[in-house]
């Protein structure tokens, strides 16, 4: 029996805290419950809060694995995040400590966040396993012409960093139209589809781009504002005589693009006899 389990199983010496770490890429959140003082674990400081959760529990469904936290609305989680336009997903790893010693531990849950309901004094935030999401159903690999290879993915060797165009924020117009200098090309579509990314780490893929100094995105940029320093990747149009062949990647294309017609896809009907 492990120490952890020794106090845990004990009825008169069981004394746990909570550990709940949330993540979203470099932002993190760290808070503690079942002690007045700051708690350190793992390297992280984790600061003391009026939190709770709901009972954890596992189902053959992963999808009603949930888990309810109830807080104080002045934390910093939900500031941080109160009237923000969807981001990339928050986690939360939920640990389990006994007797106050970081040596005896248990990660006892592990999700990301589905939605947050708040309100003056209490908030709620609400979780899914991240079990419901390895279940996910998702599109398998297809027998296609174009190339089905995820781009700048270990399959299709292109490397992201060596097809960036750098660019400073020049204008945002009501929050989707993003001017700079680097988008002007003259052609149209040029970063149709290319992903921008802020210094900042926010992501927004260009959804127009008529050829002049703007692109339009489907939602508004957080943080980012005039001055902003930022790339946006090259497209790909996923064809083998197009974007492959322009960026000299051709021996990694992924698709079929020599496609012969199906000879089953018409069937010759003799109804005659015919006499040899």
């Amino acid at each position: 029996m492990s120490d952890f389990d020794t106090y845990e199983l004990s009825s008169r010496q069981s004394a746990p805290i909570h550990l709940y770490k949330f993540t979203r890429n470099s932002d993190e959140w760290f808070y503690c419950s079942g002690t007045q003082e700051d708690f350190i674990f793992d390297g992280d400081t984790y600061t003391p809060a009026v939190i709770n959760h709901s009972r954890i529990g596992t189902t053959q469904n992963p999808y009603d694995d949930t888990l309810h936290i109830e807080c104080n609305t002045g934390l910093e989680i939900i500031t941080d995040n109160i009237g923000e336009f969807q981001r990339d997903k928050i986690y939360l790893t939920l640990i389990r400590i006994q007797n106050y010693n970081a040596s005896y531990y248990e990660n006892i849950w592990f999700g990301y966040i589905s939605n947050m309901i708040y309100n003056n004094k209490t908030s709620e935030i609400n979780l899914n396993s991240l079990f419901a999401s390895l279940n996910k159903r998702v599109v398998r690999e297809l027998f296609s012409y174009q190339c089905r290879h995820i781009l700048y993915g270990d399959y299709c060797g292109l490397l992201e960093s060596s097809n960036e165009n750098t660019g400073t924020i020049t204008g945002i117009t009501s929050g989707t139209t993003i001017f700079a200098n680097e988008f002007s090309t003259g052609t149209a579509d040029e970063f149709l589809g290319s992903l921008i990314v802020t210094s900042d780490g926010e992501k927004r893929v260009a959804i127009e781009h008529a050829g002049g100094t703007s692109v339009k995105i489907l939602r508004p940029f957080s943080d980012a504002t005039v001055g902003t320093t930022f790339y946006i990747t090259n497209k790909c149009d996923r064809t083998l005589g197009g974007s492959c062949t322009d960026l000299s990647n051709t021996d990694n294309f992924g698709g079929f693009p020599y496609m012969k017609k199906n000879p089953y896809k018409q069937i010759l009907d003799r109804s005659g006899v015919e006499i040899t």
